[in-house]
C-alpha cells in the first residue's frame, strides 16, 4: 500500500510541477496559482498532517481544484461564470493557493521540526495554517460599515507645487473627533477600493454596494481602482460590466470620480471599464485634474474641489485652484504618497494594499506584514509632517474585497465613509456702489 501511495505522490508531483512550468507565462492564470502547485508537494514531505487517512485525500481533492482552475482558465474560462464551478473548483482552489502560500513559515518550520523529531510541532503548524486559511476565507464574505473623520480644515494649498526628489516620511494618525466647530463645514466622501468582482466579490454583490453608497447621498463617491477581477475577462462580459456599474448613474453629474488601479490598468477589458465609467456618468482620471463644486444645503453655497491625480509624479497639479476648500489626490498605491508635494496639503486617497493582507487588525493591534516588513502605510490614516495643518493626510482603505487569492488574514474588509472637515468658504464682498448711481 505504501509502494502504491509514493508511486501516485511521485506521478502528482511530476504532473503538479510540469502544469506549473507550462502555466508561469499563461496570461489567465496568475503566478500565484503556479507558485502553490509547487509549494503543496514540499509541504507535505515536511508536514505531518492530523489524522492523515482523513486529511491526505482531502488535500488531494483541494489541490486537484487548483489544478482544474489552472486549466479551466486557460482552455474555458467561461466557466468561471458557473455557480457550480464556483462552488465546486473555484472556491476551493482559492483556499488552496492562499493555504500553500501560507504554509511557507510552516514549511521551514517543520522541516527544523522534524530534524530534531518533533513530531507534534510539525502538526501543531499544519494546524495554525489551516486556522490561518480559515480566518482568510472569512474576512472576504463581509465588509461592516465605517465612518472615518478627517480634519482638513487648515490653510488651503498653494496652486503650485514641485514634486520633491525623494520622498517625505511619514506616521500614523488616530482618527480625530468629528470637526463641528464654527468655520467649518464636512463633507461626506464615499470611498471604494479594491473590490475585485470575480469569485469572492460576485456581480450582484458588488451592484449592492455601489446601490447602497448611491442611496446614503454622499456629496463625492471617490474609486481609487481595482474595480474587477480578472475573472471578468471576456468580450461578452462588457453588458455585465455595464450592469454591474449601474447604480453610479444615479449620482448627480460629476459626483463620482476614479483612478484606475494596477488590475484596471491591465485588465483585458480595460476600455470596457473606461466605457462603462463614461456612460453612467463617472470620469476617470489619468494623471490629470478635475474641478468640482458642491452645492452644500447647510451653508447654501458652494465649496471647490480640485480632485484626481493617478499618479503623483507630475511636475505640476493642473487645474488647481487657490480658492479650492480642499484638495483630492487620488493614488492607488499608496507607496508613492511620501513624493506627494507637502505643499499641496491635500487629502490622500489609496487602497492596494488591502490592509496589510495579513496583519493583527481584527485583534485592535495596528501591525500588518505591509507595514512591518515593507515599510509602507497600510491602512487608516497617515500624515507627512508633525504638525497637522502642514504636509497631507492620506487614507489607505482596507479594501470592499479581495482578488481570487482570499489572503485577508486578522484584515477585515470595510465600505467607509469618509466625514471631512473643510473651511467654510467665505462669501465673497458685496461689490463697492457706482459713485453717483
Amino acid at each position: 500500500m505504501a509502494m502504491i501511495f509514493h508511486v501516485f505522490f511521485a506521478f502528482f508531483v511530476l504532473a503538479t510541477w510540469s502544469l506549473a512550468f507550462f502555466s508561469w507565462n499563461w496570461r489567465t492564470v496568475r503566478k500565484m496559482h503556479s507558485i502553490a502547485l509547487i509549494l503543496f508537494p514540499l509541504h507535505l514531505l515536511c508536514v505531518q498532517p492530523p489524522w492523515p487517512k482523513i486529511s491526505l485525500p482531502f488535500l488531494f481533492l483541494l489541490q486537484t481544484s487548483l489544478i482544474f482552475r489552472i486549466i479551466s482558465l486557460k482552455l474555458r474560462p467561461s466557466l468561471v461564470r458557473s455557480a457550480a464551478y464556483r462552488a465546486l473548483i473555484g472556491v476551493p482552489a482559492s483556499i488552496t493557493t492562499m493555504a500553500n502560500i501560507l504554509s511557507v513559515p510552516s514549511f521551514l518550520a517543520s522541516f527544523l521540526f522534524r530534524i530534531i523529531r518533533w513530531n507534534w510541532a510539525t502538526k501543531t503548524c499544519y494546524s495554525i495554517t489551516c486556522a490561518l486559511a480559515l480566518s482568510g476565507l472569512l474576512h472576504n464574505f463581509s465588509s461592516p460599515p465605517t465612518i472615518v473623520d478627517v480634519d482638513m480644515s487648515h490653510t488651503p494649498a498653494t496652486p503650485e507645487a514641485i514634486v520633491s526628489r525623494s520622498p517625505h516620511p511619514f506616521r500614523r494618525l488616530s482618527s480625530p473627533a468629528p470637526a463641528t466647530s464654527r468655520g467649518r463645514t464636512t463633507l461626506r466622501i464615499a470611498h471604494i477600493a479594491d473590490t475585485h468582482c470575480g469569485i469572492f466579490m460576485q456581480p450582484q454583490r458588488l451592484h449592492d454596494l455601489l446601490r447602497r453608497t448611491v442611496e446614503e447621498h454622499p456629496d463625492l463617491v471617490l474609486i481609487t481602482g481595482d474595480i474587477l477581477s480578472t475573472d471578468l475577462n471576456l468580450p461578452d462580459d462588457a453588458p455585465l460590466i455595464f450592469d454591474i456599474l449601474s447604480p453610479l448613474a444615479a449620482l448627480p453629474p460629476g459626483r463620482c470620480l476614479a483612478c484606475p488601479g494596477n488590475h484596471d490598468q491591465y485588465h483585458p477589458q480595460r476600455d470596457v471599464i473606461e466605457a462603462a465609467y463614461r456612460r453612467h456618468g463617472v470620469r476617470m482620471l489619468h494623471n490629470e485634474s478635475c474641478l468640482v463644486r458642491l452645492p452644500l444645503a447647510d451653508q447654501g453655497r458652494e465649496v471647490t474641489v480640485p480632485a484626481g491625480r493617478g499618479d503623483p509624479a507630475a511636475e505640476r497639479t493642473p487645474g488647481a485652484d487657490p480658492d479650492a476648500a480642499l484638495r483630492v489626490v487620488l493614488l492607488h498605491d499608496p507607496k508613492y504618497f511620501g513624493w506627494v508635494p507637502l505643499e499641496y496639503r491635500a487629502l490622500v486617497l489609496s487602497g492596494h494594499t488591502h490592509g496589510g493582507q495579513v496583519s493583527l487588525q481584527a485583534l485592535g493591534i495596528p501591525l500588518s506584514f505591509v507595514r512591518l516588513f515593507l515599510g509602507q502605510p497600510d491602512r487608516g490614516l497617515f500624515h507627512t509632517a508633525a504638525c497637522p495643518a502642514q504636509g497631507n493626510t492620506l487614507y489607505v482603505h482596507p479594501g470592499n474585497g479581495n482578488f481570487d487569492v482570499p489572503m485577508r488574514i486578522l484584515t477585515p474588509a470595510q465600505e467607509v465613509t469618509l466625514r471631512v472637515a473643510v473651511p467654510t468658504p467665505t462669501p465673497s464682498p458685496p461689490p463697492p456702489p457706482v459713485p453717483g448711481a
